[in-house]
């Protein structure tokens, strides 16, 4: 590939995703085991993760 068709890739610092549950405190231990980390935030009705290097 020439120069002018270089692609530059860049690394994903950020990705949200919504997921309605039914039962948030079995989900969070889902996830939890899944990204090998607790939330960083809990709410009633809503988790979050601040993963640094999700894979």
């Amino acid at each position: 590939m020439d120069a002018k068709h270089e692609v530059k890739e860049t690394p994903m610092s950020r990705l949200h995703v919504h997921i309605a549950v039914a039962d948030i405190d079995k989900n969070i231990g889902f996830h939890s085991s899944l990204f090998g980390s607790e939330p960083n935030v809990i709410k009633p009705d809503y988790a979050r993760w601040g993963l640094q290097n999700p894979s």
